[in-house]
């Protein structure tokens, strides 16, 4: 019976040890160019909207960084800001995503890459960036090739993190997508 009960708890031991994090991260790197001795790049998360500081983040001389931080178990879209600027980009589990950026204007001037959500959100933000070096930033809520070309990309995976990104994007205040706005509303529903 002693020995049923020793094997019982290594058993559990070893269960619990191979359900651990074991020191499993994500990770992102890169360099924001054209930074000054008194700037500082803010890592932020964000509770359903409301953005909070996780951590500050160290760049070198050359503007390059790493930094790890410990999975929360499901994806979310983190921020990078700077100068009153941000940069956002996703985090699915642990992996890592590259940053490359020039400051001020780190928020039009990035690419992101490392993951496939992490280039579809690089690919909304230039589609954006694009659409408002064109319309000007009032247009873009009204850019219907704009909204079509998005829609397309929450269609091909609805249930993903780039599209709650596209969803609740806000433009000079303004919901991209606005639920009143019939079009909005439908692909909005889908």
């Amino acid at each position: 019976m002693k020995h049923i009960s020793l094997i019982g708890a290594l058993g559990l031991a070893a269960l619990m040890g191979a359900c651990s994090t074991d020191g499993a991260k994500w990770n992102i790197n890169g360099t924001i160019n054209g930074l000054t001795d008194s700037d500082v790049v803010v890592l932020e998360g964000s509770n359903q909207g409301r953005w909070y500081t996780i951590d500050t983040i160290k760049t070198d001389a050359d503007g390059k960084f790493n930094y790890s931080h410990a999975p929360q178990g499901y994806p979310d879209i983190y921020r990078l800001r700077t100068a009153g600027k941000a940069l956002y980009f996703p985090i699915d589990s642990i992996e890592s995503v590259t940053i490359t950026a020039t400051a001020p204007d780190i928020a039009t001037n990035h690419t992101l890459s490392g993951s496939p959500q992490a280039e579809n959100l690089f690919r909304v933000d230039s589609l954006l960036s694009a659409s408002a070096s064109t319309m000007g930033v009032d247009g873009v809520v009204t850019d219907e090739n704009l909204k079509r070309r998005l829609g397309q990309m929450l269609l091909a995976d609805p249930a993903g993190i780039v599209t709650y990104y596209i969803i609740s994007k806000k433009v000079d205040g303004k919901p991209l997508f606005n639920p009143s706005v019939q079009l909005d509303n439908r692909l909005i529903g889908a």
